[in-house]
């Protein structure tokens, strides 16, 4: 981890782990009422995911669950019909405050 080619970067910061060490390090050095004292966000645990997206973990997250496939011990099949019905349930989900969707594609047996 010196700077090159492979170093990790922080997801919300958008600084390289010797930059965050750096400043770590002068940060213990100084008086914690210093003026010249940098501001910086509050710390957030994150889960990085594909495309450069990623879960935000400071409060609580709703989680609904849509099962798509016809033999569903929870709801029957009842959005296993149409891809309209269950993109219109995921949607109502979402309305309701559901941060994350498990869809249920495959019945296990």
């Amino acid at each position: 981890l010196g700077g090159g080619r492979n170093e990790i970067i922080h997801p919300v910061l958008n600084k390289s782990m010797t930059e965050l060490l750096t400043m770590l390090t002068k940060e213990n050095a100084k008086n914690s009422n210093s003026e010249d004292e940098e501001e910086y966000p509050p710390a957030h645990r994150v889960l990085p995911l594909p495309r450069g997206r990623m879960l935000v973990f400071n409060e609580t997250i709703i989680q609904g669950i849509l099962n798509v496939t016809p033999d569903s011990f929870s709801d029957g099949g009842k959005f296993s019909k149409s891809v309209e019905d269950a993109l219109a349930q995921a949607l109502q989900m979402e309305k309701d405050g559901a941060g994350i969707i498990d869809i249920g594609g495959e019945a296990t047996r």
